[in-house]
């Protein structure tokens, strides 16, 4: 047992009854921390136990922390800490590892030490464990595996902190292998949430990952689960505002982001309904980063078509259109200028005037109007056609129209979709006409 006025004594034993007592001494017991070991490495809040050997006199401890912080210090856990007499081996469970990182983790020097006070008047039965470093710890909470980013867009990545990291690197990886930085010895937050807003690489895999490091401590780290990074497509033309005519030729365009290789171009034809191949494997891009094809418009009227580009390779990437127009054309051939034409008088003056018109697209009936003088178009006849094709309207001119007029034109709109329509290019005339029916030429 523990003792700090030992002494011995030597006493004969021959019959003489001599004998010597020595002076006193301390009999100490003796400590030794077994666990740390050494080379540990505690997380802040983590709770590791603190474990060691000692003589079985020892019934009282005292436990220390020395850490290795920017600030160092020496926290008691346990100011009389009491172990089993008798027993050769003790715990203790009581010590939540503080927020006080080491500040040069690649020689860590935080250890435990501690004393044996079962008798204050022995003061130096000590034991210090080997240096064991203290460590934050990092969690990103986004992305997560359920997350899908596509190239070139603007996404957050955030993480918490716990314990007090004042800057890291943000990495990313396509194989959990190679990492490249977004960003360096950026500001965090310890103890709290930090974000990040990065652009997405063209890296298109399902097995993409974030992670955080501590900047100064590379082996303080916290990784996403992989999740998948597409390319992207996204039509430029046509928009909604967009009206096409049919048989006419325009480009569909398109940007692309990340490596595509290869697309499908389809309509939607709501009449079905259903998506109608435009074309199949055409080339992704043109350009570094454009694409476009040239589409002859369908005999498709109406206001609500619709365009998508597939990636062939994987069809999940694709972008469609919003509806858009789709229309006829109407272009008036007759009379389209410098014509003179003369008001209807049967008998008189009994001859017709055409007014000749192509139709494209499945036009069902147009209305054909003139205009005098460019103030108010006045309706001449409302008229079936049978969708596109060249059509003949014979016009007897109005009386209305005696007066000598230099300024008309002819217009002819689908009855059905007034934006689908066509006047003369330039102004015609109409005249009115003297007949002398006396004399003759029988009259003498």
């Amino acid at each position: 047992r523990n003792s700090s006025q030992a002494k011995i004594r030597i006493t004969s034993t021959d019959g003489q009854n001599i004998s010597a007592v020595s002076s006193d001494f301390k009999i100490k017991g003796a400590l030794q921390v077994g666990y740390p070991a050494g080379g540990e490495s505690f997380v802040v809040g983590s709770n590791p136990v603190v474990t060691g050997t000692k003589s079985a006199a020892v019934t009282a401890i005292k436990i220390e922390f020395i850490d290795d912080s920017a600030s160092p210090a020496t926290t008691t856990l346990a100011a009389s800490y009491a172990v089993v007499s008798g027993n050769t081996t003790w715990s203790y469970s009581g010590w939540t590892v503080p927020d006080k990182i080491s500040a040069n983790p690649g020689s860590p020097a935080a250890k435990i030490r501690v004393t044996d006070v079962t008798d204050p008047n022995i003061t130096n039965v000590i034991a210090t464990s080997n240096s064991f470093k203290v460590t934050g710890s990092f969690t990103v909470t986004y992305p997560q595996s359920s997350t899908t980013w596509g190239v070139d867009e603007t996404r957050p990545i955030t993480w918490t902190t716990n314990g007090s990291i004042s800057k890291v690197n943000i990495q990313w990886s396509s194989n959990g292998v190679t990492w490249t930085n977004f960003a360096t010895n950026y500001d965090n937050n310890g103890n709290g949430t930090t974000a990040l807003s990065i652009t997405v690489p063209d890296a298109i895999t399902n097995t993409f990952k974030v992670r955080v490091v501590a900047y100064t401590d590379s082996s303080v780290t916290a990784t996403s689960p992989n999740f998948e990074v597409k390319g992207r497509l996204q039509i430029a033309n046509p928009t909604a505002a967009s009206t096409w005519r049919v048989d006419e030729y325009n480009y569909i365009t398109w940007t692309v982001y990340g490596t595509i290789s290869k697309v499908n171009i389809d309509y939607w034809n709501q009449t079905i309904p259903g998506w109608v191949s435009i074309t199949t494997n055409a080339p992704a891009t043109v350009t570094a980063t454009a694409g476009q094809y040239f589409w002859k418009i369908p005999n498709l009227i109406r206001d609500d078509l619709k365009v998508r580009v597939i990636n062939v390779a994987d069809s999940s990437v694709n972008n469609e259109t919003l509806g858009f127009k789709i229309r006829g054309k109407v272009q008036v051939n007759n009379p389209n200028g410098s014509e003179v034409y003369y008001v209807y008088d049967d008998p008189d003056q009994a001859v017709k005037y055409p007014i000749t018109y192509t139709v494209t697209g499945g036009l069902s009936q147009v209305k054909i109007e003139y205009l005098q003088g460019g103030v108010t178009w006045t309706l001449i006849s409302t008229t079936n056609v049978a969708g596109s094709g060249t059509y003949n309207y014979q016009w007897d001119i109005p009386g209305a129209l005696v007066d000598i007029c230099k300024t008309v034109k002819v217009r002819v709109t689908d009855n059905i979709n007034s934006d689908t329509t066509d006047d003369s290019n330039n102004n015609f005339e109409i005249r009115g006409r003297v007949i002398v029916p006396s004399p003759v030429t029988t009259t003498v």
